[in-house]
């Protein structure tokens, strides 16, 4: 009986420690805050579609394939590796690419994105590349985000 109490000494002793009972109270905290946040987040998300032009005249200068690497493109480098040191090369060289789609090409891909994903998490197009981390290259957002602006697309008030 004895060694049973000595061999359960350290993780009562764990628990009884200040230090510990603050990491626990702060994990429990976090988690809270995560939840109603995420709740709260996700029940003001925005489709945000743009009117495509009526004109059948429009130029395409991509493909159906080209526009699904864009969009999985735009998941990878603007929402799920967002933060990763290294990564600003590729969104940079991402929104090169963007700026060179004609509006209506733009339009579809705003669209297809925001229906793909939006109802997945809390951010459309427009507010991944808005809320996202450009370190020095912030002029490339800010051009990108100009010309979705061009076309309509944007944050919108719930």
């Amino acid at each position: 009986m004895l060694s049973n109490s000595k061999n359960n000494e350290w993780y009562v002793q764990a628990f009884k420690s200040r230090p510990f009972q603050y990491l626990v109270l702060a994990l429990v905290f976090l988690v809270i805050v995560y939840f109603f946040g995420r709740k709260s987040a996700l029940q003001t998300a925005k489709l945000d579609q743009v009117n495509l032009p009526s004109n059948r005249d429009e130029i395409n200068t991509i493909t159906r394939e080209q526009l699904e690497e864009l969009i999985s493109d735009c998941k990878t480098y603007f929402d799920d590796i967002s933060l990763l040191p290294g990564s600003t090369y590729y969104k940079v060289k991402l929104i090169q690419k963007l700026l060179t789609l004609t509006d209506y090409e733009l339009r579809l891909l705003n669209n297809i994105y925001n229906n793909r994903y939006v109802p997945l998490k809390n951010d459309n197009l427009y507010t991944e590349i808005e809320n996202d981390w450009w370190g020095t290259e912030g002029a490339w957002r800010d051009k990108i985000l100009a010309r979705l602006r061009t076309i309509g697309a944007g944050k919108t008030t719930t």
